[in-house]
């Protein structure tokens, strides 16, 4: 495959749009469309460098993925690349540094997920964390695409907005299900026990789709919530989970993954498009 594509796909320019698209699907429900790029730049930029970085660390460890072989073999691009995003990271970080809480928060919630990379030798985490992990890392994606717009528009919290971040919480990690699902025999090697590996293929389908249930109750409450029901487009994302889920049982290419299944979290911001 064309070694430009790889490049934009394993060092996850996909995954970092879509955090961003996110980033100003949240200002569309609430019908603010004098959005600085400052903000979406940011979340943009920290997500390619937070990702890279992650990836960068894994590879050292282990080159059991294409994406992973890609980051051993392309050791100076991938420095180079995250020095640029950290630049930018840094430069756009300046620019909206009045939620620097909101931020710092954020950072630390990802580095708690990087850093037993850093460690020499790997370390046994408690098997109600790694349960959890799914969960976790739809919390720091609701974290920076929700909460940090709210807080640079002072937005305050209430009722809508809870349910906001619980349906992106769950959106995220719906995706990130799928991927567990694709390493689980890896995952159960190392000690990382997560519901796709723990649970048989009948009982993991089942909790998959009681996740989605819960997804669209967010959907249909936020649509009662805001007054309209084009919100309920929302709805078709976790259909398309559920159809990616079953197609993830047959197809283990990276390809599919990080096209199909990172690209799950752009078709949520575009079908918010209607709202325009």
């Amino acid at each position: 495959m064309n070694r430009l594509f790889r490049f934009l796909l394993f060092e996850h320019l996909v995954i970092a749009i879509s955090a961003a698209a996110l980033c100003a699907q949240t200002k569309l429900f609430y019908s603010i469309f004098d959005y600085p790029l400052t903000l979406i730049a940011f979340v943009f930029f920290a997500t390619l460098l937070s990702y890279n970085m992650h990836f960068s660390f894994a590879a050292n460890k282990s080159s059991s993925s294409e994406q992973l072989q890609w980051f051993r073999d392309n050791r100076t691009h991938a420095l180079v690349f995250n020095v640029l995003s950290l630049a930018a990271t840094l430069w756009f970080w300046w620019k909206v540094r009045r939620i620097n809480v909101h931020i710092v928060a954020a950072i630390l919630f990802n580095a708690a997920y990087t850093a037993p990379l850093l460690l020499k030798n790997p370390i046994k985490l408690p098997s109600v964390l790694t349960f959890i992990k799914s969960y976790f890392i739809g919390f720091v994606w609701a974290y920076a695409t929700v909460v940090l717009p709210l807080a640079f528009f002072d937005i305050e919290p209430n009722i809508n907005e809870i349910f906001l971040f619980i349906s992106r919480l769950l959106l995220v990690a719906l995706a990130t299900m799928i991927f567990d699902y694709r390493d689980r025999l890896r995952d159960f090697e190392m000690g990382v026990h997560t519901p796709a590996n723990i649970m048989n293929e009948q009982q993991f389908e089942i909790f998959f789709i009681i996740n989605v249930l819960l997804y669209s109750f967010s959907v249909v409450f936020l649509a009662i919530r805001f007054s309209t029901y084009l919100h309920l487009l929302q709805l078709i994302p976790g259909l398309v989970a559920l159809y990616l889920l079953r197609i993830s049982k047959r197809e283990d290419s990276d390809y599919f993954y990080l096209i199909w299944v990172d690209g799950l979290l752009i078709l949520s911001p575009f079908l918010s498009l209607f709202l325009l």
